[in-house]
């Protein structure tokens, strides 16, 4: 049995140690919730910029008259600007998500066979073909390069063409 000198003693420390513990909880959560709260705000900063810029790269890449399209690894396209379906006289929901072949400017082993010399260059020599389209057929150059991510890995392909009949 604890003395009541002991306990005169050790009820005001547990207090104290007790409310000291509860300070440095508050404290930290505090700290917490104020840095979660700016990540926040510069995380919704971030998103905005991001938001605009996705809007500036797809006004840019619309606006060209270079025809532009991108395929995946496995050579299904997977954007087009408007400049290359008026050049190739198609629509974008007949070519997205369809194979390269199906832009008429290039065939599967012919793509094949360039996108494997990527491997040295960034971009193919300038390669010229009729495409068919309604009214006849229009000589359209174009050449391939590289699509890299943010980190430099390869997620595809960019076909830049242009109708040389104009």
């Amino acid at each position: 049995a604890l003395s009541y000198s002991e306990l005169a003693w050790r009820l005001p420390y547990n207090l104290a140690v007790h409310l000291f513990g509860f300070y440095a909880v508050a404290l930290l959560t505090s700290v917490l919730a104020e840095s979660v709260s700016r990540a926040e705000a510069e995380l919704e900063a971030q998103r905005d910029s991001l938001a605009n810029l996705e809007v500036f790269h797809r006004d840019v890449v619309q606006s060209i008259s270079t025809g532009l399209a991108t395929t995946d690894l496995e050579g299904r396209v997977v954007s087009i600007n408007r400049a290359a379906l008026e050049i190739l006289g198609r629509s974008e929901a007949d070519l997205l998500g369809g194979p390269v072949e199906r832009l008429g400017l290039i065939g599967r082993e012919e793509w094949q066979s360039l996108v494997a010399g990527l491997a040295d260059n960034r971009r193919t020599e300038r390669a010229q073909v009729e495409v068919e389209r309604a009214g006849g057929s229009v000589p359209v150059g174009f050449s391939l390069s590289h699509l890299t991510d943010a980190s430099g890995v390869g997620v595809g392909t960019i076909l830049i063409f242009q109708d040389l009949s104009q």
